[in-house]
């Protein structure tokens, strides 16, 4: 769980004997990797085991209040020590264990500053931050306080955020410039030349949809490859101009083709105010054939669909799903949830659908004659952004310790049906996930590191 497939995966950590506020480098293959610390700062490129470099107060971590811990690794060669140690958060008399799921293997002497510790980290390792320390043969000890962070995350290296992703790990999102990017690990990175976003991107992997605002001028757009590059196709929209977001695309159960986009229009009404309407898009032989689905009230958004046709999102301020009515068009919404809930996620045969509810993480079933009540979901997650052909649910902003993290919830949705999702070795970042592909194989989002965003992808079994 901890590390990815690989059972007894290596981490080596090299250590500078300053802890000046630095970046961290990561590198290396699923049987050995290598975690660096340098005094210098400098590009990042991160895997499973993530160093940072930097001075922090120290505090207790743990899952529970009254059971806190605290890890320390300490690294050296000869007389200098390596173990990872686990401490009560008791101050005086509190006791250091050692943590028998990340063992130091070796250790390796570089220089009068710097020391490189090869460590092994069992697949049920904790998802947790680790400290770091390093005691030379003069006993005097340095002490980075969680430096250290085993976890599933890897980065996109180059990007903002990750919004969606296929079971082929193939990947849409933003960079900073030009916009809308795909990425495999066949590929690495290609920005597709439009500024904006990619928010989905069809289970074959062939179609990306997106959009943009510059300069007052609102586009949403479908890029579709042929073989030999991606071309763009603009969605149409309401007369009046409006603002419009395509969110998400529904794909064929068997090809993955796209057949179904979901979002919504925005139209500005006096001074800086707007009213978001749900749209949806259909694939027809022409291109694409704009829907307007009902409402209640003035307002409502669609944020994902399935390729069943069911539209799932919000209209008036409560949760709400939309269903073909066997004549080509859409039912009048159905409102599953309270004021303030929201639908943004569903599977693909439209059955289990999951969002927030009363400021929890929450999901809801359709038995084909109606949609259930809201089911609060465990981990004290306050959202679901999307949910799996599994019926895993991908929560975020879900409780460890004093911190709150981005998780994966599996059925039955008990307690300890819960994987915790790592971040990229900043105690002080944060991490929210987007979307998880049909299959379960990727989960995608956004890590923080000294406060610059970075798109994210997690593999959990």
């Amino acid at each position: 769980m901890a590390i990815g497939p690989s059972r007894g995966a290596r981490r080596e950590l090299r250590h500078d004997s300053t802890f000046n506020d630095t970046h961290r480098t990561v590198c290396g293959t699923r049987a050995r990797r290598r975690v660096f610390v340098r005094s210098r700062r400098t590009s990042a490129s991160y895997r499973r085991g993530v160093a940072r470099e930097g001075r922090h107060r120290p505090r207790c971590l743990g899952h529970e209040p009254e059971h806190r811990a605290r890890r320390r690794l300490e690294a050296s060669r000869d007389d200098h020590w390596v173990r990872l140690r686990e401490r009560g958060a008791g101050g005086v008399g509190e006791k250091c264990v050692a943590d028998p799921k990340i063992h130091v293997d070796s250790t390796a002497f570089v220089s009068s500053t710097q020391l490189t510790a090869t460590i092994d980290i069992a697949p049920d390792a904790t998802i947790d931050l680790y400290d770091v320390s390093v005691t030379n043969p003069d006993k005097k000890k340095g002490i980075g306080y969680l430096l250290f962070e085993v976890t599933q995350a890897t980065a996109i290296a180059g990007t903002e955020i990750a919004y969606g992703a296929t079971d082929a790990g193939e990947v849409t999102g933003r960079v900073g410039v030009p916009g809308v990017f795909y990425f495999s690990s066949a590929t690495g990175l290609v920005t597709l030349g439009s500024a904006g976003r990619g928010f989905d991107i069809s289970a074959d992997g062939r179609t990306i949809v997106g959009g943009i605002t510059s300069g007052g001028a609102d586009t949403s757009y479908v890029y579709t490859f042929g073989g030999s590059g991606w071309t763009r196709t603009d969605l149409p929209k309401d007369s009046g101009d409006p603002l419009v977001r395509a969110r998400s695309v529904a794909s064929d159960p068997t090809t993955g083709a796209a057949v179904l986009i979901g979002g919504n229009v925005s139209f500005r009404l006096k001074g800086n105010t707007l009213t978001r309407q749900p749209r949806l898009w259909m694939s027809t032989s022409g291109g694409w054939t704009l829907v307007q689905l009902a409402i209640v009230g003035t307002e409502g958004i669609v944020w994902d669909v399935s390729p069943t046709g069911i539209a799932v999102g919000s209209t008036g301020d409560r949760a709400a799903a939309w269903a073909p009515n066997g004549s080509g068009g859409w039912t009048v919404p159905a409102l599953v949830g309270p004021t303030g809930s929201e639908l943004m996620g569903v599977n693909t045969t439209g059955t289990i659908a999951v969002g927030t509810s009363g400021g929890h993480a929450a999901y809801w079933t359709n038995s084909g004659a109606g949609w259930s009540a809201p089911f609060v979901l465990p981990g004290g997650c306050t959202s679901a952004a999307a949910v799996d052909d599994r019926g895993r649910i991908v929560g975020n902003d879900c409780q460890k310790g004093s911190r709150r993290v981005p998780a994966v919830i599996a059925p039955p949705y008990g307690a300890g049906d819960i994987t915790l999702l790592g971040g990229l070795g900043d105690s002080a970042g944060t991490a929210s996930a987007e979307d998880i592909s049909r299959g379960g194989n990727y989960i995608v989002g956004q890590a923080t590191v000294q406060g610059q965003p970075i798109g994210v992808y997690w593999r959990v079994p």
